[in-house]
């Protein structure tokens, strides 16, 4: 009798040293995993209101109050190069979205990090030079947001965070799953939230939301996984593998491949009506390109403009967006 009465009190201890060792883990994970949940949720709220916020830290470079005709983009561009102080060519040029709004010049800087560019913001109108920033990408997004998502990806600590925050974001679903657990083992409420002494109410407070967000955490760290570092180059080749990919069209022609002499005027009439749109698409870019070469002073590489500052600057923008002339 003495033995089988010892069973359910052995199986309550195992059971309580279980809850113990589950409550002790969700702790700690917690106060590893904390920062991160913190700063990725405090960016991602800051995303939501970026836009109003870079209008007004740089609003002197976004804006103009000048009103009148706009110059063409090629005096903008060639404005742009003239301040600068270092030989640097164009990789892109966002023109002005409407009146009272800059034009930016987006330049290749080797000084800077991957992606990024030198921005110089230029008034459409009167050509001042209005600002001299960091942007990323051609879309050019600007120093504020530039931050925070260096913050929101590796808490600016380089590669050394983004593998803290793939670890946490690892872990990030235990926690959960942890205390959900100890929320269906836990005792049941016995009294009104108002009646519970203060630690008994943040422990119920902290347990509802965290039952309340529990899918919302999973699905976090799921995804956020996908842009890890090292999980989520493991998450691309899985995806690969099993054919779980963004669907491409394939640039391979199919057929036989026409000899080079089909081409020529001797050719079967279909051919030489392809010969013959092949040439004029080729006179038709040879017309854009010497368009182009007019409009920015310059003629086979060399700048026709008296000045020197344009006439440098000139150079730098024809190497930098002149096409290639065609064959």
């Amino acid at each position: 009798m003495s033995h089988t009465s010892d069973l359910p009190r052995s199986a309550a201890a195992t059971g309580g040293a279980l809850r113990a060792f589950i409550l002790r883990l969700h702790f700690y994970i917690g106060l590893f995993i904390g920062p991160f949940i913190f700063v990725a949720a405090l960016t991602g709220l800051l995303y939501v209101v970026t836009p109003q916020i870079e209008d007004r830290l740089y609003a002197d470079a976004l804006y103009t109050d000048t009103t009148g005709s706009a110059r063409s983009l090629t005096d903008q561009a060639l404005a742009a190069c003239a301040y600068l102080e270092t030989d640097l060519d164009v990789s892109a040029v966002r023109p002005a979205t409407g009146e009272g709004r800059t034009t930016r010049i987006m330049f290749s800087d080797g000084a800077l990090g991957p992606s990024e560019n030198r921005t110089v913001f230029v008034d459409p109108v009167t050509l001042e030079i209005r600002g001299d920033m960091t942007t990323y990408g051609t879309s050019g997004i600007l120093p504020f947001r530039i931050t925070l998502d260096y913050l929101h990806r590796n808490m600016l600590m380089g590669d050394w965070g983004r593998y803290y925050s793939e670890l946490a974001a690892s872990w990030l679903w235990v926690v959960v799953l942890g205390g959900v657990v100890l929320w269906a083992t836990g005792p049941k409420r016995r009294r009104a939230v108002r009646d519970m002494p203060p630690p008994q109410r943040r422990r119920w407070i902290h347990a509802t939301l965290g039952m309340g967000l529990s899918v919302v955490l999973v699905f976090i760290s799921i995804t956020g996984l996908t842009w890890s570092q090292a999980g989520g180059q493991r998450i691309t080749d899985l995806r690969n593998a099993i054919g779980w990919v963004t669907p491409s069209a394939s640039t391979a022609l199919d057929g036989a491949v026409v000899p080079m002499d089909a081409h020529g005027p001797s050719a079967e009439p279909n051919h030489r009506m392809a010969w013959q749109a092949h040439g004029h698409q080729g006179r038709q870019r040879s017309g854009i390109h010497q368009r182009n070469s007019c409009d920015l002073g310059c003629e086979a590489g060399h700048c026709t403009d008296p000045h020197p500052a344009r006439q440098a600057a000139a150079k730098r923008l024809c190497r930098a967006i002149q096409p290639h002339r065609p064959p």
